[in-house]
């Protein structure tokens, strides 16, 4: 139970990063990796792509 908590406090944190800043690659990183982790897999295919997009620019 606690990595689901953990997990959820993690998806706020990048979630309000990316607020913040669209082209936090780092922020798409982790929050993909996050949905990845938990099985959201469609979630996850359209963070990643964001997060070398904005990497690379």
């Amino acid at each position: 139970m606690q990595h689901v908590q953990e997990y959820d406090r993690a998806i706020t944190f990048y979630e309000k990063a990316i607020k913040l800043d669209e082209n936090a690659a780092t922020a798409y990183y982790g929050l993909g990796g996050i949905y990845y982790e938990r099985s959201m897999a469609e979630k996850a295919q359209k963070k990643f792509p964001k997060s070398h997009r904005f990497r690379f620019e």
